[in-house]
């Protein structure tokens, strides 16, 4: 590495948190996810957290 003695350690906390889980889901939902979030140009992953949040929201 370029200029080691420059380095200054830093002492920090951290948190991680996990965000991810797993949802069994129907294959036909699973396409229709897939052609949906294409179609809209966005992620699965992003796609479904908000269908799933915006109904969770209208119960």
């Amino acid at each position: 590495t370029d200029y080691p003695d420059e380095f200054v350690t830093v002492h920090m906390n951290t948190e991680l948190r996990q965000r991810h889980y797993v949802v069994e889901l129907d294959e036909d939902v699973v396409i229709t996810l897939r052609k949906l979030a294409s179609k809209k140009g966005v992620a699965v992953r992003k796609l479904a957290s908000e269908l799933l949040r915006d109904r969770l929201l209208a119960v």
